[in-house]
């Protein structure tokens, strides 16, 4: 089976957004086996037990609108820490467990890295120079430091996202505006007689 060159051309980028998204899974791959959560502080002292606490809400039944477990209670789904909506965290609803805690931010960050690679690419950058832009993002201490304050997770990946949609969206304009300009000087040009003198267009031919 032989791909168009279309599609040959871009296999190698998508062989790259892809690896970069798995890294971080890869690496922690053992942490993933074992159901552990491999940060400390605020991820199991208070998003995994808010994640957990949601979980049980709803296997009884209920909507988990209302945290009972701190003083007198407080919102459960309006609050952003929770993130009981966003949903790349609805599988730990089902299932409470480590491993839905912890594959989920790995999946972000190492989209994080793709995404970056892909917006450079969308911008014009050769291979190489995107490749390079997607390590940094996963190599770089932010990315994983971010980790350690769950919901960070939940918004970092998608700056390089928005970044390309707004090249694309912005190369869609100066295409559309370059075509109707394009169409409109083709429009003239018929208009021209071979004299240079113009000619009404009106569609009826003069005896």
């Amino acid at each position: 089976m032989t791909l168009r060159p279309h599609a040959a051309r871009r296999r190698p980028d998508r062989l790259l957004f892809a690896a970069l998204l798995v890294l971080p899974s890869l690496l922690m791959a053992r942490a993933l086996t074992r159901g552990a959560i491999p940060d400390f502080m605020d991820p199991v002292m208070y998003f995994f037990p808010l994640r957990v606490h949601a979980a049980r809400i709803l296997a009884a039944g209920e909507w988990p609108l209302w945290n009972r477990c701190l003083m007198g209670g407080m919102p459960l789904l309006e609050n952003p820490q929770a993130a009981v909506l966003y949903p790349l965290n609805w599988p730990s609803l089902l299932w409470p467990t480590g491993f839905w805690f912890t594959f989920p931010q790995l999946f972000q960050l190492g989209l994080y890295a793709a995404l970056t690679a892909w917006a450079l690419r969308r911008l014009g950058a050769g291979r190489w120079p995107a490749a390079w832009a997607g390590a940094v993002a996963l190599a770089g201490g932010y990315g994983w430091s971010r980790l350690q304050f769950g919901n960070f997770m939940n918004v970092l990946p998608w700056w390089p996202l928005w970044l390309g949609a707004a090249h694309l969206y912005v190369n869609s304009k100066f295409e559309i505006r370059n075509s109707k300009q394009i169409q409109n000087s083709n429009d003239k040009k018929e208009e021209i007689s071979p004299d240079g003198v113009g000619l009404p267009h009106s569609g009826k031919s003069e005896i």
